[in-house]
């Protein structure tokens, strides 16, 4: 018969058990400390430059062979970015439309993109299709979003717009990032409404974390504003603290105010 130490489990029987000890297995991530960005570039190619770095700082060369051999042996942060950085290799389209159909999400809309960009109807359908999954679980729809409106749809403006009010840091900011893409007189069918994009850009700015804040005043000073817009900075200028973000929003006023 069996006998049995609280401590230790079973420590006897007619049939003799075996305990495996396993080697110690560690998860070990993509590198994601990168070079900051070239001071010069554009805020609508960040994306374009992030993922570039991201597989070349994680042994991954950006060109057709390199995302193709990552499609086969990547998952999560790497298989998105190789998604997004396929754009420009139309022969990477069937892996592209695995990846799109795959149970990756942020890594299926960044596939349906890079297949959108290259003038696939179908694709925009499967970002429109992101736009319905709910907010938190999902980042997709907020990404999908903003892709949408790059190429010059603007039907994801509600999902963004409930973005900027979530309980989650981590779906406002990403929310707050998409708003460059809406703003007047940038994308194909030329953003949103003047106020609209300022009421938007309003609650960003009123955000009570400041990396929020910081991000919207980046794209600001990158955009040409309307009136509403630099009148929302001079309100700002009233309420804000951080002094680093003052100075950011004086600096665009001023610049406003000469033009």
């Amino acid at each position: 018969m069996m006998s049995s130490d609280p401590a230790n489990g079973p420590t006897g029987s007619a049939d003799e058990v075996t305990v495996h000890i396993l080697d110690d297995v560690h998860y070990v991530g993509p590198v994601t400390d990168l070079p900051d960005p070239p001071p010069n570039l554009p805020y609508s190619d960040y994306d374009d430059w992030f993922c570039r770095e991201l597989l070349v700082a994680n042994g991954i060369e950006p060109d057709e062979t390199g995302i193709a051999a990552a499609f086969r042996s990547e998952q999560g942060l790497l298989l998105a970015a190789a998604a997004h950085s396929a754009y420009p290799f139309p022969r990477l389209v069937p892996l592209l439309g695995q990846v799109a159909e795959g149970g990756d999400d942020d890594a299926a809309v960044e596939a349906a993109y890079a297949m959108a960009r290259q003038g696939h109807g179908a694709a925009r359908g499967m970002l429109r299709e992101a736009l319905g999954r709910p907010l938190g679980p999902y980042l997709s729809p907020v990404r999908a979003a903003g892709m949408l409106a790059r190429l010059g749809d603007l039907s994801g403006e509600p999902v963004v717009r409930a973005g900027l009010r979530s309980e989650l840091l981590s779906v406002r900011m990403l929310s707050c990032k998409q708003l460059y893409h809406f703003a007047p007189g940038v994308g194909r069918e030329g953003g949103l409404p003047e106020d609209d994009w300022a009421g938007l850009a309003s609650t960003a700015l009123a955000d009570d974390e400041p990396t929020v804040q910081r991000e919207i005043l980046l794209q600001m000073r990158s955009l040409s504003l309307s009136p509403a817009a630099v009148d929302l900075l001079r309100s700002y200028l009233n309420s804000v603290e951080e002094p680093t973000l003052a100075a950011r929003a004086r600096e665009i006023v001023e610049k406003h105010a000469g033009s």
